[in-house]
């Protein structure tokens, strides 16, 4: 089945904003655009999605400064900043003045959440079935197929990590 929902992804991490796009459109068969750079973003001529994935500490311009710039254009989405450093002031008072409507720190099984998050939106739009509904169930319970994605997440990370440090 096909829904027809947009999603942008603002994401530096090549490896996780790949592991991030094959869930979105195995869960959701939505369309997902990546883009690494806030630059490279707001640069898109028509750039319009029902909802904005943005990092928080990006190359160049911050995802402070993305969001700003998707405000200017008023396009009217929902907004998910997610950060590895959650905890920090900055990133908090991004999350809470901009009308972010959640914020997900970046942990070994972020990708469960954000999944989650997304579930509970796209149940909350008018213009999905009550099929698609049904479909996914984000109470409390991950299905198998999130799970083995965010395995299959994990073991890219820890793949990336001995080849960093060359064990």
């Amino acid at each position: 089945m096909s829904y027809n929902f947009k999603i942008v992804l603002v994401e530096d991490d090549s490896i996780l904003s790949k592991v991030i796009q094959y869930e979105l459109k195995k869960q959701f068969e939505c369309e997902v655009y990546a883009f690494k750079t806030g630059e490279d973003a707001l640069l898109k001529e028509d750039l319009k999605a029902d909802i904005f994935i943005i990092d928080y500490y990006l190359p160049g311009i911050n995802g402070n400064q993305v969001l700003e710039g998707i405000y200017e254009a008023n396009i009217d989405a929902k907004f998910i900043a997610i950060s590895g450093k959650a905890q920090n002031e900055i990133v908090q008072r991004f999350f809470a003045g901009r009308g972010v409507d959640h914020c997900i720190e970046k942990e070994p099984l972020f990708i469960n959440n954000l999944v989650g998050v997304i579930g509970e939106i796209v149940s909350e739009w008018d213009v999905y079935d009550q099929e698609y509904s049904n479909h996914f169930s984000f109470d409390k319970k991950i299905g198998a197929d999130v799970l083995s994605g965010s395995l299959i997440g994990l073991l890219m990370l820890v793949s990336v990590l001995f080849l960093f440090f060359e064990f």
